[in-house]
C-alpha cells in the first residue's frame, strides 16, 4: 500500500507493507457484493468475517444509488485533463532538489543550491 503523509506543504508517499487482500463475493453472480479480507487470516476467522458480512450486508452501500439523498453532482466528476501535461506510471520524480520515489526522499546529486 502506498501511504501519503505531509512534510510541511510537501506530500510524500512511501511504500507500507500490508497483508495480501482477497475479495470475497457475499452477493450473487448477477449482483456482486465484494468484501476484502486478509489472505493471511486463519480459516475460522475468515469464515466468521464472511458470515458476519453476509448477515449485515444490507447496511453497506454497494453503489452510489444505494446512498439515498446523495446529490449525484457529489460523485459524478467531470475532470478534464491536458494529457500533454500528465505523466502516468512514474516511479520517481524530482522536486525542489530532492528525488521522490517509493523508496523515500533523497537529495538530487545533480541539483545545486
Amino acid at each position: 500500500m502506498l501511504r501519503r503523509h505531509w512534510i510541511g506543504n510537501l506530500a510524500v508517499s512511501q511504500q507500507v507493507k500490508t497483508s495480501t487482500i482477497v475479495k470475497v463475493n457475499i452477493g450473487t453472480v448477477e449482483e456482486l457484493q465484494p468484501v476484502s479480507v486478509a489472505k493471511e487470516m486463519l480459516p475460522p476467522e475468515k469464515t466468521t468475517m464472511v458470515e458476519l458480512s453476509k448477515e449485515y450486508k444490507d447496511v453497506f452501500a454497494w453503489s452510489y444509488e444505494d446512498m439515498k439523498g446523495l446529490d449525484p453532482q457529489f460523485y459524478q466528476h467531470h475532470i478534464h485533463l491536458n494529457l500533454t501535461k500528465c505523466a502516468f506510471k512514474v516511479t520517481s520524480d524530482t522536486l525542489l532538489g530532492h528525488i521522490l520515489s517509493q523508496e523515500g526522499i533523497a537529495r538530487d546529486p545533480g541539483h545545486h543550491h
